[in-house]
């Protein structure tokens, strides 16, 4: 028996309403004073989170408004830049090495704010400072692409665990931005990510790396990738994000109040506008539903009966459609 799958639209009327809404209130609590950023945002696993988070837990540097995340390059730049100039914060010598680093990284931000020139290096010296492996500019805009290498073997032991075990992780992708007329910024990632052990992977719980879209179980290793693209785009006192991205809201880096990041990127249309101490972030988003399959039992179940078909014989479960509309207004008092 052959089941025909009927055709249904779906709407997000509050969704639309409520973003809608969340841009005319940023225009009328915010006006032309609102800084204005369509740089494309810093992932979520940079190094430089914790860095900043840091001077700002030590009060050597304020505003940083580190309950929403990610923060622009722009962003970035500024609080690097208020590091390097002030000469009220003092730097250990560790300190000092990585505000280097991230000094040759964010080079191109920070040129504006700090007069500097782009210096005609070789590729190795240029990689070396943490520049972009291929930067391209032209009137219209830039173009900046790199390459994602990282290997990590960890071993445990204790902890209830018969014998020692040995994880290899492995992570390869690259990416392209760029930003176009100084009003539209682009970002396109892909990382393809390889973990194997000593143990059999039967449950998606089992694995060490973080979770971004559906990993293939195979044995002793485990497959999974994760894609993000999306436009940024300068409204004046409204910044704009359309596409694939990543959120985390909350007070730590692991489990959050609101959103956590060790869930995968998911289509959004975001909203973010700041003054000062002030800071407001809306999200109307499609979210990936939890699948329902033999490697997740705590989702056992869940799948859209009403969507499911059945052709040749075989059953067909589609997974339940999930939306978030969600609006944060964050303030830092002192």
């Amino acid at each position: 028996m052959v089941k025909q799958r009927r055709k249904r639209l779906n709407y997000m009327p509050l969704e639309k309403l409520s973003i809608w809404a969340s841009a005319a209130l940023m225009g009328l609590l915010y006006g032309l004073e609102a800084r204005a950023d369509s740089s494309v945002n810093v992932p979520l696993d940079h190094w430089v989170y914790a860095y900043v988070e840091r001077l700002e837990a030590q009060g050597r540097i304020t505003e940083v408004g580190d309950g929403i995340k990610p923060l622009s390059r722009n962003e970035i730049a500024g609080f690097i830049n208020l590091v390097y100039q002030s000469k009220e914060i003092t730097l250990s010598a560790v300190e000092l090495g990585e505000l280097a680093l991230l000094r040759g990284e964010f080079s191109n931000e920070l040129r504006p704010l700090q007069d500097e020139k782009a210096g005609g290096e070789d590729l190795w010296s240029r990689l070396r400072r943490g520049h972009s492996l291929l930067h391209y500019q032209a009137d219209e805009g830039e173009l900046f692409v790199d390459l994602l290498f990282r290997q990590q073997t960890d071993r445990f032991s204790g902890r209830g665990r018969v014998e020692t075990e040995m994880i290899y992780r492995n992570r390869v992708g690259g990416i392209i931005r760029g930003q176009l007329g100084g009003h539209i910024g682009f970002r396109l990632g892909f990382e393809q990510v390889r973990e194997q052990g000593s143990r059999d992977y039967f449950f998606r719980q089992a694995l060490y790396e973080r979770w971004v879209e559906l990993p293939q179980l195979k044995g002793n290793l485990a497959d999974f990738h994760e894609g993000t693209a999306y436009l940024t785009f300068d409204l004046g006192p409204v910044d704009v994000e359309l596409g694939k991205d990543e959120v985390l809201w909350g007070p730590a880096p692991g489990e959050n109040l609101g959103l956590s990041n060790g869930a995968p990127s998911f289509n959004m249309i975001r909203l973010k506008s700041r003054l000062g101490a002030f800071k407001l972030v809306s999200i109307a988003g499609e979210l990936r539903p939890c699948p329902d399959r033999p490697d997740s039992p705590l989702c056992g179940g869940l799948a859209d009966s009403a969507a499911t078909y059945i052709i040749n014989g075989i059953s067909r479960p589609l997974d339940r459609e999930k939306y978030l509309a969600a609006h944060r207004l964050e303030v830092a008092l002192a």
